[in-house]
């Protein structure tokens, strides 16, 4: 049984697995860096200002669910949703920047850094929250959110595990879904309102 769990010296190492990943040229590499840490910076900005908002929502005693009559299981609807808003802020921008770190060079960790970059702050919770608390709505966060779930999804997924498009066809499928990521974001979500009305 311990012969099947030892790696015999001819194995591979886990970072030379994969040699046909996909590597990113250095001018491009240095832009994708600098793009990361623009978006990060944005992103630690937004987080930091949405803090208040974050705190009136945990703190608040109302709530917007219409089911919730207690006052009790209000407030502890309000913390619970507020606090795992935070966490999955955390644990997205923190496997961003695990990744930023040791990886970043290969193309589908770079996607996938970026992706959970803006998964952090755009899906998580922090827009939603500042957009809510600074703003007043949160129409502009919803149709942004919809822009993410597209394209960059299908892109990230495409392009796993070695920053090639496997099968080839697949390229086509994301150039595909650019048009339709563009329309769902110019449509405002309360037009499908009012189609359903």
């Amino acid at each position: 049984m311990s012969s099947l769990l030892k790696v015999s010296a001819d194995q591979p190492a886990l970072e030379n697995s994969s040699p046909n990943a996909a590597k990113i040229p250095k001018k491009w590499l240095k832009a994708g860096r600098a793009a990361w840490i623009v978006f990060a910076l944005l992103g630690v900005g937004f987080f930091l200002t949405a803090l208040p908002g974050y705190w009136l929502r945990i703190s608040s005693e109302i709530s917007s669910n219409l089911f919730v009559s207690s006052p009790a299981l209000s407030k502890l609807t309000n913390i619970v949703g507020g606090s795992l808003s935070l966490m999955a802020v955390l644990l997205s921008v923190g496997l961003a920047v695990f990744l930023f770190i040791q990886r970043f060079e290969n193309l589908a960790v770079m996607v996938i850094s970026f992706y959970m970059l803006i998964y952090g702050f755009v899906m998580a919770g922090v827009m939603e929250v500042w957009s809510s608390y600074w703003i007043g709505n949160t129409n502009f966060v919803n149709s942004l959110q919809g822009l993410l779930l597209g394209t960059p999804t299908i892109t990230m997924f495409a392009l796993f595990p070695n920053g090639q498009f496997v099968p080839k066809w697949m390229r086509w499928v994301v150039l595909v879904s650019i048009p339709f990521n563009v329309i769902f974001f110019l449509v405002s979500p309360s037009t499908f309102d009012q189609l359903d009305n």
